[in-house]
């Protein structure tokens, strides 16, 4: 790299707007180094997920975390948008129930998978039991679970 590319610039950007582009600079920092934000070279989250742990994970998550591990598993492998797993929380008393609601819910969840559990990537993200990609058509994060992590899920 030379320097133009690793230069730092100051640039204004309003608060309320801040996380966002913090995503998009990680997302195009990422698809520089030729992986998807997020990624681990593990990749699926099959491969560190036993069934063990997909049940202790799920016990000890609250009912909204619950729900969502549920709503996933029952659609294993498809793409399920922010949109329908924020209308599931209202369903569960988040009131209000937003996407940064849903960011809460599962930033907490994160939290106790890498601390609890010891599931974090490279970087100390978390290793969750499902994939999180962005959706550049929806211009919004899905949530995809596999199949074999849906198939414990669903036995619980």
């Amino acid at each position: 790299m030379d320097e133009a590319e690793t230069d730092l610039v100051n640039v204004p950007v309003p608060r309320r707007h801040l996380v966002k582009v913090y995503g998009f600079i990680a997302e195009l920092e990422a698809s520089a180094n030729g992986q998807q934000r997020g990624s681990e070279p593990l990749g699926d989250p099959t491969d560190v997920w036993t069934d063990e742990l997909i049940r202790q994970a799920f016990e000890e998550s609250n009912p909204a975390v619950r729900a969502i591990l549920k709503y996933l598993a029952q659609r294993p492998g498809d793409p399920v948008p922010t949109g329908e797993l924020v209308e599931l929380l209202k369903q569960h008393g988040y009131k209000p129930a937003r996407p940064d609601t849903l960011s809460g819910v599962i930033g907490a969840f994160g939290r106790r998978v890498t601390t609890r559990y010891g599931l974090k990537g490279s970087r100390g993200n978390a290793i969750l039991p499902f994939q999180n990609p962005r959706d550049r058509k929806l211009d919004s994060r899905v949530y995809i679970m596999s199949k074999r992590i849906a198939e414990v899920v669903m036995s619980l």
